[in-house]
C-alpha cells in the first residue's frame, strides 16, 4: 500500500467560504474515493450562525477546538466551548451560533463519505 496516497494536507484542501464562516473538507468521498467517512474543520465567525439544516443519511460529531457557541438541536439549545463534543443524530435539525468574540472552530465528522445536507434556511 502506498501510504502517501492516504495523506491529505489541510492547507492544500479546498476551502468553502460562506457569509457566516468557512468549512475545509479534509476527507470525504470527493477527496478520497476509498474514504468511508467525512471529516472537516468548520469556522463560524463571531455573532454569526450557520443555517438550520439536517443530515438525512448520517450522524454528525462536533468537537469544539476554540471559541464558544450556542448549539441548537431540535427545539433545545446549549452552550458549548473548547473540548466539548456532541453527537447529532441522523435527521435531527441543528445550527450553531458563535457567542464569543473569537470565531468558533470545530472538527466535524460524519459516518459516511457522502454526507448529505438539507438546508431549512438560505445557506447565505
Amino acid at each position: 500500500m502506498d501510504i502517501q496516497s492516504l495523506l491529505a494536507r489541510a492547507s492544500e484542501v479546498e476551502l468553502e467560504r460562506f457569509p457566516w464562516g468557512e468549512i475545509r473538507w479534509l476527507i470525504s468521498g470527493a477527496t478520497d474515493p476509498g474514504a468511508t467517512m467525512t471529516v472537516g474543520v468548520c469556522r463560524i465567525d463571531p455573532g454569526r450562525s450557520n443555517p438550520l439544516h439536517h443530515h438525512p443519511n448520517c450522524d454528525e460529531v462536533l468537537y469544539v477546538l476554540s471559541g464558544r457557541w450556542r448549539k441548537q438541536i431540535g427545539d433545545s439549545s446549549m452552550k458549548m466551548g473548547p473540548d466539548d463534543v456532541i453527537r447529532i443524530p441522523r435527521g435531527e435539525r441543528h445550527r450553531a451560533e458563535t457567542i464569543s468574540d473569537e470565531p468558533m472552530t470545530c472538527l466535524i465528522a460524519y459516518d459516511t463519505a457522502r454526507r448529505e445536507a438539507v438546508f431549512l434556511e438560505d445557506i447565505a
